[in-house]
């Protein structure tokens, strides 16, 4: 996880990332190589695959995925709400 020294706003630390193969030739990814050339403090790790995965267990900071969420109970609808997505 990044974290910030108490000294200087400038992220240092490791940052895994996950997102779809596809992605690998997109402009995120374009937009994450500027992100990791301005913060060489950054140990920035990529992961490209289409599978499911569990971040938590799988030790990821981010994970990007594309398409359609699958809704499975009302409390995951309230979240979303709250966040202002519909």
């Amino acid at each position: 996880m990044i974290e910030l020294n108490a000294l200087s706003l400038e992220p240092v630390g490791a940052l895994r990332v996950s997102m779809p193969e596809f992605m690998s030739s997109s402009s995120l990814s374009t937009a994450i190589a500027k992100f990791a050339h301005l913060h060489p403090q950054v140990a920035l790790s990529l992961a490209f695959s289409d599978q499911k995965i569990d971040p938590i267990n799988d030790g990821f900071d981010v994970n990007i995925r594309v398409g359609w969420l699958e809704v499975d109970s009302v409390d995951t609808l309230y979240h979303f709400a709250c966040l202002g997505i519909t």
